[in-house]
Parts: C-alpha cells; structure tokens; sequence
C-alpha cells in the first residue's frame, strides 16, 4: 500500500464511492487488456472475487448515503448502483 506522501493529492481527496467505482472500473480494464492472454480464466477467477468484494462495499455504501439523507428528508435520491458507472 503506497504511503500518502507518494499518494497524488487527487485521490486522497476522492470520496469512498468515487475510489470503488474506480477500482471497479480498472478490473474491466484488466479484463479487457488480457482478452487474448492464455491464461486468462485463470486470472478471471481471482478478479471477479476482488469485483464482487468492490460491488458490495458500493451498495453499502450507497446504503449507508442514502440512510443519511433519509434521516434528513423523507425521500432518498432515487439513485442506484448502476447510476453511477
């Protein structure tokens, strides 16, 4: 894990849900930029662990945004996880 010295200020700043959308999207990255690799399914098998693990801290995040907001007003934006990839 890279200190915060070296970490460039823009992602200290990004928010949790910004840096998991991120993350998610460097693992389609990764599976596109190893398409045509041989051992390709081998590598599948350890990603979509890590994209699972990324997609259910984004819910809960999500959740736990959206209860906020709920506490201070009767409706909640509407937003889903997909609305933000």
């Amino acid at each position: 894990m890279p200190s915060l010295s070296k970490v460039p200020l823009s992602l200290v700043d990004m928010d949790t849900i910004t840096k998991l959308i991120l993350a998610l999207q460097q693992i389609d990255n990764i599976v596109e930029l190893t398409s045509e690799n041989e051992y390709r399914q081998y590598l599948y098998r350890h990603l979509i662990s890590v994209k699972v693990e990324l997609e259910r801290q984004l819910k809960n995040e999500h959740r736990r945004k959206s209860n906020v907001g709920d506490s201070e007003s009767p409706q909640s934006s509407g937003k889903s996880i997909t609305d933000c990839r």
